[in-house]
């Protein structure tokens, strides 16, 4: 099982990735073959998992409800974007 400190540092780099166009940019410039926005939202999928025990370890209430904040403005941006845009696997 992943730690807590493990899981925390996968998604603050998952967090880093996603609110930085120039890192978005470099990676679609370094594997131009990947659909990075699908991966970022892909991604986050992979990583939020807030039922897992060690997520109530890696980060304080404040974080865990900012976390989720997200994790639903990620659901509702999937939900709008239009079908022909694949946002997930």
């Amino acid at each position: 099982m992943i730690s807590s400190n493990e899981l925390r540092n996968s998604i603050i780099a998952h967090l880093m990735l996603a609110s930085s166009a120039s890192s978005v940019r470099a990676y679609q410039e370094g594997v131009p073959i990947a659909d990075v926005v699908a991966e970022v939202f892909c991604g986050w999928k992979d990583v939020y998992h807030p039922a897992v025990p060690p997520f109530g370890a890696a980060f304080a209430v404040y974080e865990r409800v900012a976390l989720a904040h997200f994790d639903r403005v990620v659901d509702q941006v999937a939900e709008d974007t239009p079908e022909w845009i694949d946002l997930e696997d």
